[in-house]
């Protein structure tokens, strides 16, 4: 354990559910100490299994081409040995798309079936000028 922690996660209200799901209200991650963000509720597989469905937490990006972004997923835990993936995908400059991804395996090969359905628009990029 470290002196100081990476990270922590404060909450008012934790209502735990051993193998199934924890609920907390009102809660705030840290890092490093400073909060990063605040989270009016948040509700968490706790699943001995470790497969639940549910929403994957959103990322955030940024680049000079597409502007700022932020990526949703859900999370289909079909059964023990099969699960999906959705996943939204915004961009501030060029639209919005939606992924899918459904693992595979089939005798001595195994894979990913990816799909891509976007509606997106142009942008206009400058390069950098001297």
């Amino acid at each position: 354990m470290q002196p100081t922690p990476r990270w922590d996660l404060h909450a008012g209200t934790v209502v735990l559910n051993v193998d199934h799901y924890t609920l907390l209200k009102n809660a705030v991650l840290t890092v490093k100490g400073v909060p990063m963000m605040y989270l009016p509720i948040l509700y968490y597989p706790t699943k001995r299994d470790g497969r639940a469905t549910g929403f994957l937490i959103p990322t955030y990006g940024s680049s000079a081409l597409r502007g700022q972004s932020l990526h949703n997923a859900f999370f289909w835990a079909i059964n023990r040995s099969q699960d999906a993936t959705v996943l939204h995908d915004w961009f501030s400059k060029t639209g919005q798309g939606v992924r899918r991804r459904v693992p595979y395996n089939v005798g001595s090969g195994d894979g990913n079936i990816r799909t891509y359905l976007d509606n997106q628009h142009e942008a206009t990029y400058t390069w950098g000028t001297r």
